[in-house]
């Protein structure tokens, strides 16, 4: 029995890893959670970046644009910010450069992830409303996978005494629309699925109840996904109507080919049946350990506690898992674990 259900359930890892050669964006992959932390480093110097057409299999070598501006983004509790008790909708905010100035609110459920505030302070606490929230991500997202979101904001200044307002409308188009590998300053990913939006965004400015300005604004952003960070790996931002300002971002918490080689993460035994052994010698204490099922529903959790951390699985049926490792820096990586008995 235990032979024929083992032939059984390698045949469906080879199927598995057949239909994952391509990239998927989950939530228990690349959703934010409280307390993620991500690096990134950017520059808008650059002009007539080409990102590149869209297909199977591309090349990307944006490796000659450097950047130098350094930023980072801290995913946190809505209750924690300056603005807590004003976000009913929202259970994760993400503050940028750990300052407590910018806040964007989102609402993440199992398939979607969504704007809907955003917090500025000058001088005093300023909430904007979105009066028709924006989908941000798709769960899953997968290569030739599109969504289309329709979203709206008013904005309402005091400018000496008359109140301006400016109200946007806009519509998001999302395609994942190329997958194949890319290089940066910082290294070479594969296996990296590129999403493509353009938002098209309307405005109409009031001073004093009476229109004074409107227009409308496109914007086409490519962001590429990897496996081994949460956050983009690169990301190209083009205004149609100043290609001069083009900006190209970089997350600087991501692994790449030759680090992902260097980190020595194994599992033991493999297939297992009551306990699992994680040599990981090169990973921080107290990096997250998480196991999934094939649907993407996390069955356990636990920590890491140095050279080798032990696990029980003996309350999980038999069946293919991953294991999904993440670092206090955000990095993640997964691997694979037969469960047989």
């Amino acid at each position: 029995m235990m032979k024929t259900l083992l032939t059984v359930i390698l045949g469906t890892v080879v199927l598995s890893f057949s239909l994952q050669a391509q990239l998927v964006i989950t939530h228990a992959t690349h959703a934010p959670e409280i307390g993620d932390e991500i690096a990134t480093i950017y520059s808008d110097a650059y002009t007539n970046i080409n990102p590149g057409e869209a297909g199977a299999g591309k090349t990307w070598d944006f490796s000659p644009y450097t950047a130098t501006e350094t930023e980072t983004m801290q995913f946190v509790d809505p209750e924690q910010t300056l603005w807590g008790g004003q976000v009913p909708n929202s259970n994760i905010a993400i503050q940028f450069d750990q300052e407590e100035t910018l806040a964007q609110f989102m609402h993440l459920s199992s398939d979607v992830l969504k704007v809907n505030y955003m917090g500025i302070y000058e001088e005093v606490a300023f909430l904007m409303e979105y009066t028709d929230a924006m989908d941000v991500m798709h769960y899953p997202f997968a290569y030739g996978d599109n969504f289309e979101d329709t979203y709206g904001y008013t904005m309402e200044y005091d400018y000496g005494g008359t109140i301006l307002e400016m109200v946007t409308t806009g519509t998001i188009e999302t395609v994942a629309d190329a997958w194949g590998t890319l290089t940066t300053p910082y290294g070479t990913f594969s296996n990296v699925l590129r999403v493509k939006i353009t938002d098209t965004e309307s405005y109409e400015t009031y001073m004093g109840g009476v229109l004074v300005d409107s227009g409308t604004d496109t914007y086409i952003t490519y962001e590429w996904y990897g496996s081994s960070c949460k956050y983009p790996l690169a990301i190209i931002d083009i205004d149609l109507e100043y290609p001069d300002e083009t900006s190209i971002t970089y997350s600087t918490t991501a692994i790449s080919i030759a680090e992902m080689s260097a980190i020595s993460s194994r599992v033991f035994p493999n297939p297992a049946s009551d306990q699992l052994r994680l040599t990981t010698p090169d990973l921080p204490v107290n990096s997250v350990i998480r196991i999934y099922d094939v649907t993407g529903n996390e069955k356990q959790s636990a920590m890491t506690t140095g050279n080798e951390t032990h696990i029980s699985v003996e309350s999980l049926p038999e069946g293919l898992y991953f294991i999904r490792i993440q670092t206090p820096r955000g990095i993640t990586f997964t691997e694979k674990v037969l469960i047989v008995r």
